[in-house]
């Protein structure tokens, strides 16, 4: 079943956003582009001017790392450099749109931190990446608890100020 956000619908049609919302953190939009039913239709999180994440709509390329997360950037190298040999468990500091689980393999643990409850809510809803991940995906909030950052293979922090 889907979601209604509490938005004004008409009002984010007009600007060309799919899902227009507000909490605490700032403003969150949602919003599609390419040509629906094509390989070039995406849907693009945004949070003030900083894009959080884009997911191809298509077929396998949906499972494909985008934007600052892609396999040749920083973040795509370091994940690759982990042992293959055994499930990693990595931690990651802000989900955006769940990239970085399209890295999970079975036998992968990601643990993220988010502190937007609405950013976690559009990520399960909006994108699918977290469904579509092999990984284990176990989502925490602010607090490390008594784990620590000592059972983690590594940590990516991808969290950005918005405004």
């Amino acid at each position: 079943m889907r979601r209604r956000w509490p938005i004004d619908s008409a009002r984010a049609g007009i600007i060309g956003y799919r899902v227009l919302l507000r909490s605490f953190y700032g403003q969150l939009a949602v919003q599609d582009g390419g040509i629906s039913d094509t390989d070039t239709s995406k849907r693009t999180l945004v949070h003030g001017g900083i894009i959080h994440g884009t997911q191809w709509r298509e077929g396998d390329r949906r499972r494909w790392p985008t934007t600052y997360y892609c396999e040749t950037s920083g973040v795509g190298r370091a994940l690759a450099s982990l042992p293959t040999d055994r499930g990693r468990r990595v931690g990651v500091v802000g989900l955006g749109t769940g990239t970085l689980v399209t890295y999970g393999r079975p036998g992968d643990v990601y643990r993220v931190y988010e502190i937007n409850p609405t950013v976690l809510r559009l990520a399960e809803t909006e994108f699918t990446y977290l469904q579509d991940s092999r990984a284990e995906f176990c989502e925490r909030r602010t607090s490390w608890g008594s784990e620590g950052f000592g059972t983690l293979g590594a940590l990516m922090a991808m969290g950005f100020l918005a405004g």
